[in-house]
């Protein structure tokens, strides 16, 4: 079990309060690319956001390793590099909206065909 203490309130309401300042700065001095970074990282810390990375060379089984543990095909699994970005993936609302390199992301309503966004 965990018990919140004084102390851990003093310290989460510090890191709080340095990204706002950091955001602040950052705003103040016309650095508005860097302040949206710092900003989401406020709204992950709010929200609790946890991050698991898995890094490995190419076509090392890590799509198929995640695949695996969750139970379903999200990732593409090919023996060329398909997923060498960063990929996220997270639980909500039926909503997949997948990023490109050269183009605007494109998102798709729940009742998507996951073989139409996986190619």
């Amino acid at each position: 079990m965990y018990t919140v203490t004084v102390a851990t309130l003093e310290k989460n309401e510090l890191h709080v309060n340095q990204l706002i300042s950091t955001y602040d700065v950052m705003r103040e001095n016309g650095d508005l690319n860097n302040a949206a970074k710092v900003k989401d990282l406020y709204h992950k810390y709010c929200n609790k956001h946890k991050s698991i990375s898995f890094v490995g060379h190419f076509s090392a089984g890590k799509s198929s390793f995640i695949n695996a543990v969750l139970g379903q095909d999200i990732l593409p699994e090919s023996p060329i590099p398909t997923s060498a970005n960063i990929v996220q993936i997270t639980s909500g609302s039926g909503n997949v909206k997948v990023y490109f390199n050269e183009k605007s992301p494109e998102e798709y309503s729940e009742r998507y065909d996951i073989v139409m966004i996986k190619e």
